[in-house]
């Protein structure tokens, strides 16, 4: 165990009130370690049942654990709470992507590059989504700076696609209980 999680561990349990359990949740995912980050995190969601980062975090350890359902889940709950949390827009991005609904996949990564524009991978991820979406005409969906131009426009949008969202989830299960996941 590094002196990061050491310290992590140790201000958590002098303090079982404290955010830490994000980054030590977040260091423990990145270590591969898996159930380690996913009690730590339930620890604090539990604690936080309305913090947005808390419900990421069990998204971004779910996604790793290759329970795509469920980190959708948390993701759209943590969006929710937060409609602007890049890191869930970045998530969800990337699941509507694996399912194949690229406009969607662009919306979210569209957003996520709006906000963190220095994100090289974000960016990447979106222009590759770009280029598969079959351009219909000059619109806004042709190039990334059009999309970071009207990205404003989507996060303004009060509902963020959550009608879409919540349909999007129904029609995940349909489609896994149909052998439709990978």
């Amino acid at each position: 165990m590094s002196d990061d999680i050491r310290g992590m561990t140790a201000e958590l349990v002098a303090d079982p009130d404290s955010l830490i359990f994000l980054e030590l949740g977040e260091a423990l995912r990145r270590r591969g370690q898996l159930d380690a980050a996913t009690k730590v995190a339930r620890t604090g969601l539990a604690r936080y049942p309305e913090l947005a980062r808390a419900h990421d975090l069990c998204a971004r350890i779910l996604s790793d654990r290759g329970e795509p359902d469920r980190a959708f889940e948390a993701w759209v709950t943590a969006l929710q709470f937060d409609g602007g949390l890049v890191s869930a827009h970045k998530g969800l991005g990337f699941l509507y992507y694996r399912v194949g609904d690229l406009a969607s996949a662009e919306k979210h990564l569209a957003y996520a590059a709006q906000a963190d524009p220095d994100d090289v991978g974000t960016l990447g991820a979106l222009e590759r989504v770009q280029n598969l979406v079959p351009a219909v005409d000059a619109g806004p969906r042709l190039m990334l700076a059009r999309e970071q131009r009207r990205v404003l426009q989507v996060a303004d949008d009060a509902s963020v696609g959550e009608p879409q969202l919540r349909r999007k989830i129904e029609l995940d299960r349909h489609a896994r209980s149909n052998g439709g996941w990978d």
